[in-house]
C-alpha cells in the first residue's frame, strides 16, 4: 500500500498549526473508509485538549462536556493489549457490549455515527494521545484490511501529535508563541543545524545539549551527536528522527526529536528548517515494543530483543525465549546499539530503563 505523500506533509504541518488537524483527521479517516476522525491528548487521567473533523465535532464536544463518570472501556482494553496499531470497537468489545454502551447510545448514534476504531500513542514523557476514526450509521464495521491501511500513518501521527499535544491543540500565531506553548525544551534550527531560536526550557537544558562554533547545536554524547547530524540532514528531506541520550549519574535519559518544518509550518517558524524537541523518559520499567520502535526506528524483531533485555533477561535466555541462536540475538542487538547511539549493553539498559508504559490512565 502506497502512502499519500501530501497527507504525510499535512500531518507534520498540523503538528505546528493545529487548525490543520480537522482536515488531516478527515483525510486520515477516509484512508480506512471512515467519515470522521478525532485526536485527544491526555495528561494522566484528564483530557488536555482535543480536535476533530466536522462530522465528529458535535458528538465529541457533547461527550467531553457531559460524559464525566462514564467509563470508556475501549482505550483501557487497548492499553492492556499494547497493540501498535488501530483496533476496531468489535476487537475490544462484543456486539452485545456495544449495544449497551452508554457512550455509543448517547454520544455517537444521535450524531449519525455507528462504528469506531482507534489507536493509543504513548509518549516517553507520559502523555497519552488517542486517534479515533468513526464510520457513519449504515456503514459496515471496520475490517482488518481497512485498519492496516491506516496503520501505515501511525508512526507519523505519533511524532506529529507529540508536538501538537504540547501545543494544547491550539493555534500559534508566531514563533515566540509556539515555542512558549510547547511546554518542553524546544530549539528551532536552520538547515545546517544552527540555532535560530529557543525557549527558556531549551536554554536551561543540561550540558549534554550544547552549541559549538557558529551556534551549531550539538550533543556531548559522541554517538548521539553523530545521529543528530544525520537527523538534521534528513529533516531537509522531510524525515523525522528521534535520538536517545542515555542516562548518566544524576541525569535522566532524554529523547531528542527532530521534526522537519515544511509548508505553512515553515512560514510560522521563519528561517528554521527543523524543530528540536527534548523530552525526558518516565519510570524504570521495561518499555513497550511500540514505543521502542517508534522512538528509535527499530524493526519489530529489534524492539522485541531490546525490550527483553530491558526486562532483565540475559542474552542466552532471550535467545531461548524466542527460539533463536545467541548469534542471531547478538546481530539484532548490534543493530539496536547502532540505532540508539549506544555501544554497550549497560548504556542501552540505562536508556531503556526510563521508557515505561503508561498504566491505565483513563476512566
Amino acid at each position: 500500500m502506497t502512502l499519500d505523500e501530501d497527507l504525510l506533509d499535512r500531518i507534520y504541518e498540523a503538528a505546528a498549526i493545529p487548525e490543520y488537524w480537522p482536515d488531516v483527521l478527515e483525510r486520515l479517516a477516509a484512508v480506512s473508509g471512515a467519515q470522521a476522525g478525532a485526536l485527544v491528548a491526555y495528561r494522566g487521567r484528564e483530557p488536555a485538549g482535543h480536535t476533530s473533523s466536522r462530522l465528529y465535532r458535535d458528538g465529541y464536544d457533547d461527550y467531553l462536556r457531559n460524559g464525566a463518570g462514564i467509563e470508556n472501556v475501549r482505550p483501557l482494553r487497548a492499553l492492556d493489549r499494547q497493540y501498535p496499531g488501530f483496533l476496531s470497537d468489535l476487537e475490544v468489545q462484543s456486539a452485545q457490549e456495544l449495544a449497551r454502551d452508554e457512550i455509543y447510545n448517547r454520544f455517537l448514534h444521535p450524531y449519525g455515527l455507528q462504528w469506531t476504531a482507534g489507536t493509543l500513542i504513548l509518549s516517553p514523557s507520559g502523555d497519552l494521545l488517542l486517534v479515533d476514526v468513526a464510520r457513519a450509521t449504515g456503514e459496515a464495521p471496520f475490517d482488518r484490511a481497512s485498519l492496516e491501511a491506516i496503520d501505515q500513518y501511525r508512526p507519523h501521527l505519533a511524532r506529529a501529535s507529540l508536538m501538537a499535544s504540547r501545543l494544547g491543540l491550539r493555534a500559534a500565531s508566531d514563533m515566540t508563541d509556539a515555542m512558549q506553548l510547547l511546554g518542553l525544551p524546544a530549539i528551532a534550527l536552520s538547515g545546517r543545524g544552527r540555532v535560530v531560536a529557543m525557549n527558556a526550557l531549551g536554554e536551561a537544558l543540561d550540558d549534554r545539549v550544547v552549541t559549538r562554533g557558529g551556534d551549531r547545536i550539538a550533543l556531548e554524547h559522541r554517538a548521539a551527536d553523530g545521529l543528530l547530524t544525520q537527523a538534521i540532514e534528513d529533516a531537509r528531506a522531510g524525515t523525522v528522527r528521534s535520538i536517545p541520550l542515555p542516562a548518566s549519574e544524576g541525569q535522566p535519559a532524554l529523547i531528542v526529536h527532530i521534526l522537519p518544518l515544511t509548508g505553512a509550518a515553515h512560514d510560522i517558524f521563519a528561517a528554521a528548517r527543523s524543530l528540536m524537541l527534548v523530552t525526558d523518559v518516565a519510570a524504570p520499567e521495561a518499555p513497550t515494543q511500540e514505543l521502542l520502535a517508534g522512538l528509535f526506528d527499530l524493526t519489530p524483531a529489534e524492539a522485541r530483543v531490546a525490550r527483553a533485555l530491558a526486562s532483565g533477561l540475559p542474552l542466552d535466555r532471550v535467545a531461548a525465549e524466542f527460539g533463536l541462536s545467541v548469534q542471531t540475538i547478538r546481530n539484532q542487538l548490534a543493530a539496536v546499539f547502532h540505532k540508539t547511539g549506544t555501544s554497550r549493553q549497560v548504556e542501552l539498559l540505562r536508556l531503556l530503563a526510563g521508557s515505561a508504559p503508561l498504566r491505565r490512565p483513563l476512566r
